[in-house]
């Protein structure tokens, strides 16, 4: 059983023309190790402080607007 997100790995392609990312990016798919500056490049997926960088995607709109108003947003428990 798979447990990948359909769609998901597309995010690896965005980070070179990310405003936000390319120049990290950049500098961490060229060099060992595959972190600087609490930046980390893992299966070609950029983390900060152990977090998944989105890029400016409309999938990075999507979470925003799910974190603040849709069924993310609420309290379980």
């Amino acid at each position: 059983m798979s447990t990948e997100v359909i769609g998901f790995e597309k995010i690896k392609d965005t980070y070179e023309s990310c405003p936000d990312f390319r120049n990290i990016f950049t500098i961490l798919k060229d060099s060992l190790p595959y972190e600087v500056d609490d930046f980390l490049l893992q299966d070609e997926y950029l983390f900060r402080s152990r977090k998944l960088c989105i890029s400016r995607t409309s999938l990075k709109e999507f979470f925003v607007w799910e974190l603040h108003v849709g069924g993310l947003a609420r309290h379980f428990g």
